[in-house]
């Protein structure tokens, strides 16, 4: 074996064992915060990977969520799905470099969880309606269109509470 090929392995037995690589067992899955990695050596990628990104992984039947969209409760989420949220949120930012040391504020997470009811109710919109659609398709086409005013119909029902 030459010296060169001897020092090419000695390099990378070195790499391999690094001591300072992230490895299951020392890192806890449980952990949400205070996530890094050493993103230029494969093992501790790997191994990050493993534990941390997979420890989150039945987040959906950890979610819990108390509230309710047709009364318009926001509820709450269990301390499981944040931890898993936390967890991935962290996860993430590890991986590009950042801290994985994000928190949660409780006060923010009930504006939060306010925020994403509204966004789950489904709107209706009056002019999705079967009736006025075929209505509107009946219509001659001098309601439609009139001396160069679209929505002619439209104007006129509400002529007496906008202005002209």
């Amino acid at each position: 074996m030459t010296l060169r090929s001897l020092l090419t392995v000695t390099i990378l037995l070195g790499t391999l064992c690094d001591s300072q690589a992230w490895t299951p067992g020392i890192g806890s899955p449980s952990a949400a915060d205070g996530l890094g990695v050493d993103t230029a050596n494969r093992r501790d990628t790997l191994a990050f990977y493993q534990a941390m990104y997979k420890a989150s992984e039945n987040y959906a039947a950890n979610m819990a969520w108390t509230g309710n969209v047709s009364t318009g409760v926001a509820g709450d989420t269990s301390a499981a799905f944040k931890n898993d949220v936390r967890r991935r949120i962290n996860f993430y930012r590890a991986f590009v470099g950042q801290p994985g040391d994000i928190t949660f504020n409780a006060t923010k997470n009930v504006k939060d969880q306010k925020a994403a009811l509204m966004f789950s109710v489904r709107p209706s919109y009056p002019f999705y309606d079967k009736r006025l659609v075929e209505f509107c398709l009946a219509l001659p086409p001098e309601q439609k269109l009139r001396d160069g005013w679209s929505r002619f119909i439209l104007r006129r029902a509400s002529s007496h509470c906008l202005y002209h």
